[in-house]
């Protein structure tokens, strides 16, 4: 088995964006460029929260 020498650089957290502790809403990361969840980017892409809300509730109405 190779064995990987993999480091992730979290960055920094930017405190105008809201944060996400209580999961009372939304929650939404761009992971590919903010890997550690800091920065919590659902109110810069509403678009993209309605369209995974909708998915979810599909999903939920289709299944028990």
């Amino acid at each position: 088995m190779t064995k990987l020498n993999v480091t992730v650089h979290c960055g920094v957290r930017n405190s105008s964006l809201p944060t996400c502790g209580d999961h009372s809403s939304a929650c939404l990361y761009d992971v590919e460029n903010d890997p550690c969840e800091f920065n919590n980017i659902v109110n810069e892409q509403p678009d993209i929260v309605a369209q995974l809300k909708e998915s979810l509730l599909d999903f939920a109405s289709r299944y028990v």
